[in-house]
Order: C-alpha cells, then sequence, then structure tokens
C-alpha cells in the first residue's frame, strides 16, 4: 500500500475504482497506511467512489474516521 500511496497515479487509480477501493477497504493492513498518510486520506476524501466504499464497510470506516487529528487535520484543509 505505501507504495501506491507514493504514486500519484497509481492512488488515483485505487481511489476511482470501486472494486479496489473495496479491496483496500476490506484491508485492516490497508487501512492501517491510508489512516497513516496525509495524501492517502485526502484522495479517499475527495472521491465519492472511495468514501462510499470506505463507508459500506464499517471496520474501515472506523479505522478512517479514527485517524489522527494531526492526518485529518491536512486531509480536510
Amino acid at each position: 500500500m505505501a507504495a501506491i500511496i507514493a504514486n500519484s497515479t497509481a492512488l488515483k487509480a485505487v481511489v476511482s475504482s470501486s472494486a479496489a477501493m473495496s479491496a483496500v477497504a476490506a484491508s485492516q493492513t490497508a487501512m492501517a497506511a491510508v489512516a497513516s498518510s496525509q495524501t492517502a486520506m485526502a484522495a479517499i476524501f475527495r472521491s465519492s467512489t472511495a468514501m462510499t466504499a470506505v463507508q459500506n464497510n464499517a471496520s474501515a470506516w472506523a479505522i478512517f474516521s479514527n485517524a489522527s487529528s494531526a492526518v485529518m487535520g491536512k486531509t480536510v484543509a
């Protein structure tokens, strides 16, 4: 997941794909990587496809919504 987050083209492709985002949302490891990355959190926050996939998975939503204030502050800025 770190390699995808580091590559803006790959990250955009993932957050734009409901299948890819469903796979990310289903993985606690992937969601933990997302929640620790301002870049990944911002990409998900700005994508309705990605947000829907995260919201449809209770575990993923819990991880996403409990991200640190340092990450979230820059995510929504």
